[in-house]
């Protein structure tokens, strides 16, 4: 899915939850938060993380109004982690020679897919920490690559955390007090911001190591 209209998705979605905050907060009320509930949301989260159309934030948004800030972060990072795997090792069973072929044929994504190898744990952990790049596409094109499954896994875990977490938030406070999320928005931003910095800081000083 085009960035553009991923954020798009996401902004709608956010628009509409706020405009109908009140019928959802007692629509979700309402919900028996029972272990059948829970189950029937975490396996709905799993299916809904695999199907490219449709924008996993806006249901890890839904959970953590459910469920609130921890206990719905923990569901979202479990759901999306566990979608992930599948994804990843039905694409890699299946797909992952065909696939590597024809990029190999592209001599701009051969020399793309070489870094990518290289830095694999900072590529997939970044990209997982920016909500706006398709997660569908880091599992496939992952799959494709010689990346390790545990390498995968590890970086997909540590990306997703905080980002699940912050859907869960604002999913929580959209339904009691949304003045509080651009402010938790911006800090996440510094927070994506900081990492990459920390990443380019540490790929220089390799550089430099690997020249003398």
């Amino acid at each position: 899915m085009d960035k553009r209209i991923s954020l798009g998705l996401y902004v709608l979605a956010a628009v509409i939850i706020l405009m109908y905050h009140e019928k959802l907060l007692a629509m979700l009320r309402h919900l028996e938060p029972g272990t059948g509930t829970l189950v029937i949301l975490f396996l709905t989260a799993v299916a809904i993380s695999l199907v490219p159309v449709i924008p996993f934030g806006v249901v890890a948004g839904i959970i953590g109004a459910a469920y609130g800030f921890w206990i719905g972060g923990w569901i979202n990072v479990a759901a999306s982690t566990l979608g992930a795997a599948f994804m990843f090792l039905a694409v890699r069973c299946r797909m992952s020679k065909q696939g590597r072929q024809a990029m190999e044929r592209i001599h701009l994504l051969r020399s793309f897919n070489q870094l990518m190898e290289h830095n694999a744990f900072a590529a997939v952990l970044i990209g997982r920490m920016i909500p706006i790049i398709p997660a569908v596409a880091i599992n496939a094109y992952a799959a494709m690559l010689a990346i390790p499954l545990r390498t995968f896994m590890v970086a997909t875990v540590l990306g997703k955390l905080p980002v699940m977490f912050l859907f869960a938030y604002v999913g929580e406070q959209l339904l009691q007090d949304w003045t509080r999320i651009p402010v938790v928005l911006l800090l996440y931003a510094v927070y994506v911001a900081g990492i990459y910095g920390i990443h380019r800081v540490v790929e220089r000083s390799r550089t430099r190591r690997s020249r003398t």
